[in-house]
């Protein structure tokens, strides 16, 4: 594998190639970790072609792309856009305002959604959970298109056409929440150890 690390400003930029000819052992490709350390208040811009990325004690914000590969992110906190194309998106001990997408797999996400507009969690092919770690309160509008809703949280609905749409109100309704499956059911709880 050939590695190229680049700085312009405060971006650092590594890109990973392989070298020479396409050689495979039992259709592995040749492959290698990379860990970056950074000030836990640094932007970051992620991606993977092929490869897992996990994110630990980011407190800003940033954008974590993957193809072919899981995206693991703990102790967040901030603004984050987060895509994987064939791959699971696991998110946990979060504080944020997102935009999660998975095209083949499933979405779990655990933590405070802060409020704001826009947090958005979809899926084709997988299920989305979310395990709220704060007294929730959140404008819901969840569907599924072949799956189940279920919210194990008091909800006020507003709209709640059948099994696989509901629309409704947790809580103060100060953050809002989207979230759409295509093949799969969609969970929406609290943490169970979490104080009433």
């Amino acid at each position: 594998l050939k590695y190229e690390v680049t700085q312009d400003g405060n971006t650092i930029n590594v890109e990973v190639e392989e070298k020479g000819g396409r050689f495979s052992f039992l259709g592995q490709s040749p492959c290698d970790d990379i860990e970056i350390t950074t000030p836990s208040n640094t932007r970051v811009g992620l991606s993977a072609n092929n490869g897992t990325i996990e994110l630990y004690g980011m407190h800003r914000s940033g954008t974590v792309r993957s193809s072919n590969g899981k995206i693991i992110m703990d102790d967040v906190t901030g603004d984050f856009d987060v895509h994987a194309s064939n791959g699971s998106v696991d998110i946990a001990g979060a504080t944020v305002t997102f935009d999660i997408e998975s095209s083949n797999e499933r979405i779990v996400f655990a933590g405070v959604i802060v409020p704001s507009v826009g947090n958005r969690m979809t899926t084709t092919n997988g299920s989305a959970e979310i395990t709220l770690h704060r007294i929730p309160g959140e404008e819901l509008d969840a569907s599924t298109t072949n799956g189940s809703i279920k919210t194990r949280l008091p909800i006020l609905t507003t709209f709640s056409g059948d099994k696989h749409h509901i629309v409704g109100t947790i809580g103060a309704g100060d953050a809002e929440l989207f979230v759409k499956t295509a093949n799969g059911p969609v969970t929406v709880q609290r943490d169970t150890l979490m104080k009433s």
